[in-house]
């Protein structure tokens, strides 16, 4: 747990120095072709960086203090370890104009994090207990503990997958680098639906 607000304070003492080091003007949005849609102030960035970081440490303690089966979340393993993964996104996030304005592609700089984002999520999906908030929620995982511990058992190799795929992305040309992240995405997705429903199913048919 304390891992987790030492890295929120990582990520906003690198989103300091990054706002002491950046030009006053740059870009602040991309479009899906990996360029700049709108600029601003390095002081936007900064606050808007530092608020996204603060609603993910409020998001960190307060949903399992919501969620019914707080116990389970609060008490798993896995809960602590996804979200010290997460951190990675407001790095991400923080270090976007950095990249772009030192020559870097926007689009393949964020395969990369999110290939590392899947991978260390796949590897600790496997230890989260059932929960309303976080994890692999269909209607059949929510419904029965055996296919959550199942469907979140393939589910990690899923991830773990996605994010080693997501990586060859660096070498693809700029305009397919998203429909390619999007499609890996919508493939696990189905997959994961699927799998959970039919093994749902082989457990009630084994149970009449």
């Amino acid at each position: 747990m304390i891992i987790n607000f030492f890295l929120a304070t990582i990520a906003f003492a690198l989103n300091w120095v990054l706002y002491l080091v950046l030009p006053k003007r740059i870009p602040l949005h991309f479009n899906a072709a990996g360029r700049p849609d709108r600029w601003g102030s390095s002081l936007e960035h900064f606050l808007i960086n530092a608020g996204l970081i603060l609603f993910m440490l409020l998001l960190y303690v307060l949903v399992p203090r919501i969620d019914p089966k707080r116990r389970n979340l609060w008490g798993s393993r896995g809960y602590h370890l996804i979200f010290t993964v997460i951190w990675l996104v407001p790095i991400m996030v923080a270090l976007m104009p950095f990249f772009y304005l030192k020559g870097f592609s926007i689009n393949k700089s964020v395969m990369v994090v999110f290939g590392l984002l899947f991978i260390g999520m796949g590897n600790y999906l496997p230890t989260l207990k059932p929960n309303y908030f976080v994890g692999i929620r269909t209607p059949w995982t929510l419904e029965n503990e055996e296919v959550w511990r199942k469907t979140h058992r393939i589910g990690g190799w899923i991830f773990i997958i996605t994010g080693l795929l997501l990586f060859p992305a660096v070498l693809f040309p700029e305009k397919i680098v998203i429909p390619y992240f999007l499609a890996l995405l919508l493939g696990a997705a189905t997959f994961l639906l699927i799998y959970s429903y039919v093994y749902w199913r082989k457990i009630i048919k084994k149970s009449r």
